[in-house]
């Protein structure tokens, strides 16, 4: 009596134990398979509830005549006269179209490039300071550029240890 006192615990955790395992060991055998005559129906009443795709009737023999009755109302699909023809292909106005379109971006690229250059200083204003072209100002307005200044700053800090 002593004993079981002393080890309560251990004991209830032993019980435990065996008692999930013999129940686990009863419900793999529950599982592990099906009767057959089970299996059997299980198939029949699958079937009942999702039917076989239709099989169309076989085509007759090309030779044999088909009455019209029997035969399906499909619009014939051959053309009776060719497409008519397009009109004749012209390089010299194809040339000209692209011609015209080079001009346009060339006019696209002079009005960018006037946005962007400042006019020279004149005596007595100002001076603006602008950020060169790859500044770090102009670098971090993008997401990507961003994100990698924040890990050169987490490597090349002081540990986080230390400080």
């Amino acid at each position: 009596m002593d004993f079981i006192s002393e080890y309560f615990y251990v004991i209830i955790l032993i019980v435990g134990a065996i008692a999930q395992w013999l129940k686990s060991r009863s419900e793999a055998k529950d599982e592990g398979g099906y009767h057959p005559d089970e299996l059997e129906e299980f198939e029949m009443e699958a079937e009942r509830r999702i039917p076989r795709p239709a099989v169309p009737p076989p085509l007759p023999p090309s030779g044999a005549a088909v009455p019209d009755a029997v035969r399906p109302a499909v619009p014939d699909l051959r053309r009776q006269s060719p497409p008519p023809l397009l009109e004749a292909f012209d390089p010299s106005a194809e040339l000209s179209r692209q011609q015209a379109l080079m001009e346009r971006a060339r006019e696209f690229k002079k009005a960018k490039s006037a946005r962007t250059t400042k006019a020279p200083k004149q005596a007595g204003e100002r001076a603006v300071s602008t950020a060169p072209a790859g500044s770090i100002r102009n670098r971090l307005h993008k997401r990507s550029e961003l994100r990698s200044a924040f890990v050169l700053k987490e490597i090349l800090e002081k540990p986080v240890g230390l400080r």
